[in-house]
């Protein structure tokens, strides 16, 4: 059953339809003191990603609503919970084919920057 969720902010840019989304609910009654959570239950399969505002008290906020495929009730979700998103493995992993290969670092700040180390796996695709 699709449910939403609004979040108070566009720019997910690594988000995609297909991703399945889980949530955390955060609890603070650690007697240490500290805020500790669960490992996460999962939602399901986001299904429609729409970048919009809402206004509330006169406020504009820019918004993204996620539709996620679940039986869980996201309605219920705390506004304490954290909410993560997982790439589906067959669909992401992969290697580069091909016969050439080019990379560009740019370092677009005004800062000096370093780069320790790049690398590069490949291998022989024909011969």
């Amino acid at each position: 059953m699709p449910q939403s969720i609004h979040f108070p902010r566009q720019a997910y840019p690594s988000l995609q339809v297909g991703d399945i989304a889980y949530r955390i609910n955060q609890t603070t009654n650690d007697p240490s003191g500290f805020t500790t959570a669960n490992f996460g239950t999962q939602l399901g399969e986001v299904t429609n990603i729409q970048d919009g505002t809402i206004t509330q008290d006169g406020v504009t906020t820019l918004t993204t609503l996620i539709s996620i495929d679940t039986d869980a009730t996201v309605a219920d979700t705390p506004t304490t919970s954290f909410i993560y998103f997982v790439k589906n493995e067959q669909v992401e992993v992969g290697s580069v084919t091909g016969y050439y290969g080019s990379a560009l670092f740019e370092n677009n700040s005004n800062r000096q920057a370093e780069l320790y180390a790049a690398s590069c796996e490949f291998s022989e695709s024909s011969k």
